[in-house]
């Protein structure tokens, strides 16, 4: 049998770094057997290392009353021997652990034990031994079958098997613009930017609780919303992002694998280009590992860790902190043409309209009187004036750019 938390786990999930216990049950031997003397009497455990590390605790109890001329020295279910264990008021060690370098774990009676045994032949003889085990890997099936010894003669015993599933907790973000609307608005790239068109932009941050779940049982690890924390940095250009609007029930919220939640902000300051890159960390809750102070004492006591928390029935503890993916989003405001050309015709149409008062013989200003003839000289004068004024707005026009197109980047990839 394997057993974690008191429970027996054959054919269930193990969890990866979980302390368990493979119970190994001796053959019962019955009085007024044929062969009263026994010598040698072993459990031989060949352990999956590439799975199981034995962790060096063990016991042994009685599966019968130990009886020595008619004095019981240990009723049925008490240590008798293992780590740690004081055997004194035997008389000594009544059974030995040997393990080797393949992962074979031996458990022996000794001389002392043998001798009490083959002496009983009155009343039943049986014992039950544990080894604690952690789990190192994950994958499966893990299988365990242990070989009974006595007198030379070899019994297998049934093989039990466990599985170990990836139970990894992650977390996922994904950043997206609300005007362009999920996958649109996903701009991971310079080249998928968002032409934002002066205005601010509405952001959406959609955290994933991206937990794989138990084949078993259908769970997995959770997370709580209000233990979720997400940032969000400028990468490349300008402009920011404004106060975190979370749902209403975010503080009560669990992410179950599967679930979703979104935050949202405003995008705001963007003059050209922009480049920011969120990310979320949170703490998900697990099922808890339980240790027990004494493993051997035949109690099953569970000692659950101090941050233990109780949630729909589940008993949960805090995991490792979790780092999701990081998430880019681009978007650029085009440079203002319109506001140069503007500038550009405004000069162009205030010489023409010179132009027009000079060739009507009028100067440029409002209440005039009647003309008079111009002569020639102060016409031509006037018209050299019109045409340097005409050269101003075409020398100081400024280059011009495509309101659509893209600004100037540097390549980036997603990491």
């Amino acid at each position: 049998m394997v057993k974690v938390d008191g429970q027996s786990v054959d054919g269930k999930s193990i969890y990866l770094d979980s302390l368990f216990l493979y119970r190994l049950d001796s053959s019962t031997l019955p009085p007024d057997r044929a062969y009263p003397q026994v010598s040698d009497w072993s459990i031989s455990d060949p352990l999956d290392t590439r799975y199981d590390k034995f962790t060096g605790q063990w016991a042994v109890y009685a599966a019968r009353d130990l009886i020595k001329d008619d004095e019981t020295l240990a009723q049925r279910g008490e240590r008798i021997a293992g780590s740690d264990f004081d055997a004194s008021r035997f008389g000594g060690e009544l059974f030995e652990l040997a393990t080797d370098e393949r992962g074979v774990v031996t458990v022996r009676a000794t001389e002392l034990m043998l001798g009490l045994v083959s002496a009983d032949t009155e009343h039943e003889q049986a014992w039950t031994a544990f080894i604690q085990c952690q789990r190192i890997a994950v994958g499966g099936p893990v299988a365990n079958q242990f070989t009974e010894t006595i007198n030379g003669v070899e019994r297998p015993s049934n093989t039990v098997t466990t599985h170990t599933p990836d139970m990894t907790p992650r977390l996922t973000i994904e950043k997206w613009d609300e005007q362009s609307g999920w996958p649109d608005g996903d701009r991971d790239t310079v080249d998928e930017a968002l032409n934002m068109n002066g205005r601010d932009t509405r952001i959406v941050f959609t955290i994933t609780n991206a937990s794989p779940t138990d084949p078993d049982t259908g769970e997995g690890p959770w997370c709580k919303a209000s233990e979720l924390s997400l940032t969000d940095q400028l990468v490349a250009g300008d402009g920011q992002i404004g106060e975190f609007e979370y749902p209403d029930d975010w503080q009560t919220l669990i992410l179950k694998p599967g679930d979703s939640v979104e935050v949202k902000a405003t995008l705001s300051g963007v003059s050209e280009h922009h480049t920011d890159r969120a990310i979320v960390t949170g703490t998900p809750l697990v099922q808890c590992i339980v240790s027990d102070p004494d493993p051997f004492d035949g109690k099953d006591e569970e000692k659950l860790p101090e941050d233990a928390v109780e949630i729909d029935g589940r008993t949960l503890c805090a995991d490792t902190t979790v780092t999701s993916n990081t998430d880019d989003w681009n978007g650029y405001q085009p440079k203002d043409n319109l506001a140069t050309t503007g500038t550009n015709i405004a000069g162009l149409i205030a010489v023409i309209l010179v132009l027009a008062l000079l060739g009507t013989g009028a100067t440029p200003q409002s209440a005039s009187p009647a003309p008079t003839a111009a002569t020639p000289g102060t016409r031509t004068t006037r018209m050299m004036m019109a045409l340097a004024l005409m050269a101003v707005p075409m020398e100081m026009a400024p280059s011009r750019t495509s309101p659509n197109s893209s600004p100037q980047s540097t390549s980036r990839s997603r990491p």
